[in-house]
């Protein structure tokens, strides 16, 4: 949040001279941004939760002034995938610290629980590992490799100490976004390699008691269990009432929807079971429930955005795009499929750092664009650093 009032207030700083170089193309992710922000603040005064929905999406009305000063002067791409990659880090090391500390899962610092922390620490993993691409076309490719792949594995570890099984089933939606980027250069041989690879690390993963994988694998394989078996106390027959009760609540009123305060109150009315349950455990369905078609529509156009601005980039020859598109696809992809199983965009985090991970991406895509058009390599200024 801090650095979203930063970059907002930077963008104050010779205003006219940025709003010229910032092309109308590089607005379109800053107006969508916006519009969602605005279309569930309005909802949220529709059904009088005016304070909880501002609390929860104001940052989407800094996103124009944030690219703004995003637009120029923008840091060297050694910054964001250095930021990147330390980022990946300390996910890992903080959250191997709080398992060694006695804590049952990692959760990060602050309002962060385990779930928003281990699924935000593996998508950053994940685009550390989108990042080799770039890493290997600079002149200290090793040194750029070894740290961007250390972020990627602090990520991996960080989502495993979480034991966060939500973010481990989206890894199938996550791992084609790779091949589609980088697949079609690589030989049958890396591909099996790469696969192999990653099949040896879950598996060893799984086998250390430690990490606490197989713990949480064998619960919820319990509760699934359990649940078929005709029980009603488990976790999962918990989620999935409020996944029924929330289609019915969207069927009664699939307009306007019921507000955040009316939508958990008629849940817990139907089942008192589900009093301890604040939101619908799925982003559409929360999104639809709380704040009716209108909320649910941004929120896919927000989904579906990144996917129209970065797909054409994942056959690029030139690896710094590729790795950014690389990115910007795995984004919305991830949050799909985290929202699944939980609801992200019920917490400001989720929404701050799916805007602020997508105007920062665009923008240096952008700037990518620009220096290629002009016919210069996009690290053709600082062979050594960038």
């Amino acid at each position: 949040m801090p650095a979203l009032i930063l970059l907002s207030l930077l963008a104050l700083w010779r205003p006219a001279e940025r709003v010229v170089a910032l092309k109308a193309s590089a607005c379109w992710p800053a107006l969508v941004v916006m519009l969602f922000g605005l279309v569930w603040m309005a909802m949220g005064a529709w059904h009088g939760d005016a304070g909880p929905a501002w609390a929860l999406t104001w940052p989407c009305l800094l996103a124009l002034p944030v690219s703004l000063a995003l637009s120029s002067p923008r840091p060297s791409m050694a910054w964001l995938w250095s930021g990147v990659a330390v980022g990946g880090v300390a996910s890992g090391a903080w959250g191997s610290i709080q398992r060694l500390q006695g804590e049952a899962r990692a959760e990060g610092l602050g309002s962060l629980d385990a779930i928003l922390f281990g699924n935000l620490a593996l998508l950053l993993g994940l685009c550390c590992f989108a990042g080799l691409g770039w890493a290997l076309s600079q002149r200290r490719r090793r040194g750029w490799g070894v740290l961007l792949l250390a972020g990627g594995v602090g990520g991996l570890l960080a989502s495993l100490l979480s034991g966060t099984r939500g973010g481990w089933v989206t890894l199938p939606l996550l791992l084609p976004v790779f091949y589609a980027g980088y697949g079609h250069r690589a030989t049958a041989r890396q591909l099996v390699g790469g696969l192999g690879l990653v099949l040896i690390l879950g598996m060893g993963a799984y086998a250390v008691p430690q990490t606490g994988i197989q713990d949480r694998l064998q619960l919820g394989m319990g509760h699934v269990s359990r649940y078929l078996d005709g029980e009603r106390g488990v976790e999962v027959a918990a989620r999935v009432m409020i996944w029924q009760t929330s289609l019915e609540l969207i069927a009664a009123r699939p307009l306007t929807g019921w507000g955040e305060e009316g939508a958990w109150q008629e849940r817990s009315r139907r089942y008192p079971s589900l009093t301890r349950y604040h939101h619908a455990h799925n982003d559409l369905l929360e999104a639809w429930v709380t704040r009716g078609l209108p909320g649910v529509l941004v929120l896919i156009a927000l989904y579906l955005l990144p996917l129209r601005l970065f797909w054409p980039g994942l056959r690029a020859g030139d690896p710094a795009r590729k790795s950014l598109s690389v990115c910007g696809v795995l984004l919305p992809v991830a949050f799909f499929g985290f929202g699944l199983s939980y609801s992200f965009m019920a917490y400001p985090v989720g929404i701050a750092a799916y805007c602020g991970w997508l105007l920062v991406l665009w923008a240096y895509w952008q700037g990518n664009e620009t220096k290629a058009s002009q016919g210069l390599s996009p690290l053709a200024r600082r062979p050594t650093g960038r």
